[in-house]
């Protein structure tokens, strides 16, 4: 675990797809996408983030919002 994240990962988790925000470690707005609510969908989102922020997994804070 590091003490500071690099990247923001934003998810709002939807019944038939998600919306995606990734920010930098400044703040910035760095990319919005959505996805479907499925195993390729979700893959599909995972790439896409590896592929904007080149970053390990442990310097990318993740929130979900969910309805419940």
């Amino acid at each position: 675990m590091v003490d500071e994240f690099e990247w923001f990962l934003g998810i709002d988790w939807g019944s038939e797809v998600h919306a995606l925000c990734l920010l930098d470690g400044t703040g910035g707005i760095r990319g919005t996408r959505t996805v479907a609510h499925t195993a390729v969908g979700v893959h599909e989102a995972v790439q896409w983030v590896r592929e904007q922020t080149g970053a390990a997994a442990g310097v990318i804070a993740v929130g979900i919002e969910t309805p419940r």
